[in-house]
């Protein structure tokens, strides 16, 4: 081995460190891989394709992408994804359907109705933070878990505020529908046009009818005895309870229908369209159908009605026509067609009664919830706003059949008090049911803006704003408390002018005994009226001139219009904070 001379060593002519390398590589011996025995005896990778290279006319490689020759697989272009193939690759390109197109409709519709509200709480947090940022307030980087948990806190916020407004229209709706009495006891008539024998009754003079009588009968089922039920419950409540606890009920149980009834509605149409039967309301409307259809097996062929010497004259040539009709149905052809008409008309039935079935009894409610007044009133919009501004308030506050005086010779017992304060609550819920909706929903909002917000800024925001919301609320109540004191003092004195009237027509007519019989009954209307106003005194005017029951000194009927007239005057600048 060669060794640099010492004096050449550190000379910089010389490449010091590269000849040390190599001189120590020198020295490193390189150990024999031992040849691995091929004990399987595997064949020797060979190339498969060891053929001279293809040139072109200037001798250069032509390059060819791919296998340069058919390889093992053979590949079709249905073997492609998408293709109509055994290979599973998710939807395998295949068209959606019909139902599918449907659903992706209910779908869409269905977020559309969830992302209003949850928007407008993204608009809500991203104003907050964008305030909080100009007014340079230190504040932790908007986090993207945060900012979904709080949107969708304020979003069940908004929607429980969206829920009561509508609820407000649509209450007066339902109401004049299930609860609502003329002066003369009688509710609003529903109309019936859609009744399956009116339908059927109009068939026989329009052919567009018969066709709507022919294909939707038996799905006309379904709305025509939802009304039949409204009509029916309609009665019993009347009976039973006060219309303050019908609007009241009406009222709440709408709002609560509004906010937990769109993932119903939404897996109902779902199932609809897809034909689910696991969903138990569509396939309790399954076998209702079914029924029908079974029982119109046996629907007579002729109607046979013996009521009149005409019907029973008219009795033959309705059997000879029976005769002659199955007759002609022994001509193979129209034989073949009529089979295949009532085919087609069951499978109809069977596949599309009960969609268009829920179709129509989601149409009845949607126009009985937001234009139910509109319809029955004939768009008399004059009458529609006398009704739901005067004579349903009135109509609610002066109903009060249910509620039975107790009086010195006829004491309520204690079932009857428990009645009477049960309405007695329901009159005063009546009353601020509005007021009670919205503080309900105040009051969650502050619990779950306090412990479920977790951005700082928009806590203390959505906190603040709702205390504020709700002492405004508090202070609207107060004036709305003054404003029904102004109308129970009018009703009280109203009573006492009738009263006052009465008395003096027995007293001429009857004496001083009857006289003193009619004050009596004056004040056992006036004690009426002040328990049905949740108990509170609005016998000032009685207290100033008191109704002697010994020799009786009657009041002024000119002095009580005078007061009458002034609590009206009351009324009215009490009703302009409102109005």
């Amino acid at each position: 081995m060669r060794y640099l001379d010492e004096d050449n060593k550190f000379s910089d002519e010389s490449q010091f460190q590269p000849e040390i390398v190599i001189q120590k590589m020198k020295k490193i011996k390189k150990t024999k891989k031992k040849k691995i025995p091929n004990y399987k005896n595997i064949e020797t990778l060979q190339n498969i394709y060891d053929e001279p290279i293809d040139t072109d006319d200037n001798g250069n490689p032509v390059i060819r992408e791919g296998l340069s020759q058919n390889g093992i697989a053979d590949f079709k272009d249905s073997d492609y994804v998408g293709g109509n193939d055994h290979i599973y690759e998710g939807n395998d390109g295949k068209p959606k359907t019909f139902s599918q197109h449907l659903e992706d409709i209910i779908n869409y519709i269905y977020n559309l109705c969830n992302a209003i509200p949850l928007k407008i709480a993204f608009y809500i947090i991203v104003g907050i933070e964008q305030a909080t940022y100009k007014m340079k307030i230190k504040e932790q980087d908007l986090d993207i878990n945060n900012l979904v948990n709080d949107q969708k806190v304020i979003a069940r916020f908004i929607g429980w505020t969206i829920c009561i407004l509508i609820s407000m229209y649509a209450i007066f709706n339902w109401f004049f529908v299930v609860g609502y009495q003329d002066e003369n006891k009688q509710g609003p008539i529903l109309p019936e046009d859609y009744y399956r024998s009116n339908v059927a009754n109009k068939g026989t003079q329009n052919s567009i009818f018969k066709l709507i009588d022919y294909f939707f009968n038996k799905s006309l089922f379904f709305p025509e005895y939802l009304q039949e039920g409204i009509k029916a419950g309609s009665p019993l409540l009347k009976s039973t309870f006060n219309p303050t606890f019908i609007f009241s009920f009406l009222f709440f149980g709408l709002i609560f229908f509004l906010y937990h009834s769109m993932l119903f509605i939404r897996n109902f149409f779902i199932a609809v369209v897809n034909f689910d039967t696991n969903n138990f309301t569509l396939s309790f409307m399954y076998s209702v159908l079914c029924i029908l259809l079974a029982l119109s097996f046996f629907d007579p062929i002729i109607s046979v009605k013996m009521k009149s010497v005409e019907d029973v004259v008219a009795f033959p040539t309705k059997i000879v026509a029976m005769f002659s009709e199955l007759l002609s149905n022994l001509n193979p052809f129209r034989f073949v067609l009529n089979l295949v008409i009532f085919i087609l008309h069951f499978l109809f039935i069977v596949f599309l009664g009960v969609p268009f079935a829920a179709f129509f009894c989601c149409v009845y409610l949607f126009v009985y919830t937001f234009f139910g007044i509109i319809l029955l009133k004939w768009f008399n919009f004059k009458d529609i706003f006398k009704l739901v501004w005067e004579k349903i308030p009135e109509y609610a506050r002066s109903e009060k059949s249910k509620i039975k005086v107790e009086t010195p010779c006829d004491r309520n017992t204690y079932w009857q008090k428990l009645v009477n304060a049960f309405h007695y609550a329901f009159d005063f819920i009546y009353k601020y049911s509005f007021e009670i909706a919205f503080m309900y929903m105040l009051l969650f909002g502050l619990i779950d803006s306090i412990y479920k917000l977790r951005m700082k800024n928009v806590r203390l925001t959505m906190i603040i704003v709702t205390v504020i919301m709700m002492i405004t609320l508090l202070t609207g109540t107060y004036f709305h408390f003054q404003y029904e004191q102004e109308i129970m003092e009018k009703e009280a004195i109203r009573n006492e002018i009738k009263s006052a009237k009465m008395n003096t027509d027995m007293d001429s007519s009857s004496g001083l005994g009857n006289a003193m019989a009619a004050t009596t009954a004056a004040a056992t209307s006036i004690a009426t009226n002040t328990s049905n106003n949740n108990g509170i005194s609005t016998l000032g005017y009685l207290a100033e001139n008191p109704l002697s029951t010994s020799m009786g000194k009657m009041p002024d009927l000119e002095d009580l219009k005078k007061k009458l007239s002034g609590k009206s005057n009351g009324l009215r600048s009490a009703s302009s904070l409102f109005f």
